[in-house]
């Protein structure tokens, strides 16, 4: 929806599309994120103890909770932009880099 500028009738048809065409990956993505979330809150329950629930209260403390947990939320996040990139270029939001150009024009040689 982002990168084609659509709505969301147009952007949940594209999705069906691509999911029926390849439902399986996109399956097992569901269960990886699952798996990982259910890491990452027993990774939590565990700092809390080991700091006997003082790392629990910063974690509650809304920005520093934010700035704590901002690698787990970069990555949730970047996992899902970069599993839509794998199936075409239509999908990527990254730009991709352009390869330079080869003149045989090197600085300093003439």
């Amino acid at each position: 929806m982002y990168k084609h500028r659509v709505g969301v009738l147009k952007g949940w048809g594209q999705f069906l599309m691509v999911f029926g065409k390849r439902a399986l990956p996109f399956i097992l993505y569901g269960l990886f994120i699952f798996v990982l979330g259910i890491a990452i809150g027993i990774a939590i329950i565990l700092f809390a103890l080991m700091t006997c629930c003082i790392g629990l209260l910063l974690i509650v403390i809304p920005y520093i909770g934010a700035v704590i947990l901002l690698p787990v939320s970069y990555t949730f996040r970047a996992f899902s932009i970069e599993f839509l990139a794998q199936f075409g270029d239509e999908y990527n939001v990254f730009p991709t880099l352009a390869e330079p150009a080869d003149d045989n024009n090197e600085i300093g040689t003439e």
